[in-house]
């Protein structure tokens, strides 16, 4: 409670909105730039909150990032998918150290 009231009193009230539309306006420009690169999927598309899941895909090894991300939030054995899955996290991992 405190965390939100501090900035509140800080701030005004609408100095505290103007924050919150500026987070909000900063992820929805994120979305729209992470629907348009190739290899790269939201992970939670529906949500219009403030923070931004996603995941990144070799654009040369995976044609279609939504459908491979399914595959991932479906896999129920991880034996079966786990050199799939490491490769993936190591791509995701390589680009974001970049």
């Amino acid at each position: 409670m405190f965390g939100a009231y501090s900035p509140l009193n800080s701030l005004g009230k609408q100095g505290y909105q103007i924050l919150i539309a500026h987070g909000l306006q900063n992820a929805d420009y994120s979305r729209d730039r992470l629907a348009k690169l190739p290899g790269a999927v939201v992970v939670a598309a529906e949500n219009f909150g403030p923070s931004v899941g996603f995941r990144l895909y070799d654009p040369v090894r995976v044609s279609d990032p939504t459908a491979e991300l399914l595959i991932e939030k479906t896999s129920t054995s991880v034996t079966e998918n786990q050199q799939r899955l490491a490769d993936i996290t190591s791509y995701h991992r390589r680009i974001l150290l970049n």
